[in-house]
């Protein structure tokens, strides 16, 4: 069992055909299910400004804008909505998806920082 994922559609679709071809040629079969939808890189964005500049303010640091394995529900969204202007930002979680996953609570109150400084701005 496999989950792909991608930024570009069609990338996703490549490497889907790939290994199914590559199952079948090794006499293994192959299912679909559960596909998550593509969110590509917005260059012009609203938001991404803003959520940077309460990084900031909050942490006292400059954001790092990065393309991570993260951010599904910003595709499934934005794959609704297409001009969906999104960004994907969250607490630290070690250990994600495992049994000794945790939430680092002091990061979870900076988001909550966070979320409240942007929604101010866009007032």
């Amino acid at each position: 069992m496999y989950y792909l994922r991608s930024s570009v559609n069609s990338q996703l679709q490549e490497l889907k055909s790939i290994f199914q071809m590559w199952a079948e040629r090794l006499g293994g079969s192959h299912e679909e299910s559960g596909e998550y939808p593509a969110w590509m890189y917005q260059k012009e964005s609203k938001i991404r400004p803003l959520m940077a500049e309460a990084y900031k303010e909050v942490t006292g640091k400059d954001a790092v804008i990065s393309t991570v394995h993260a951010g599904l529900e910003c595709g499934l969204l934005s794959a609704k909505k297409p001009t969906l202007d999104c960004v994907s930002f969250g607490p630290d979680i070690p250990d994600v998806h495992s049994v000794k996953e945790r939430l680092d609570i002091a990061s979870t109150a900076r988001v909550w920082e966070m979320i409240k400084n942007v929604l101010a701005k866009l007032k």
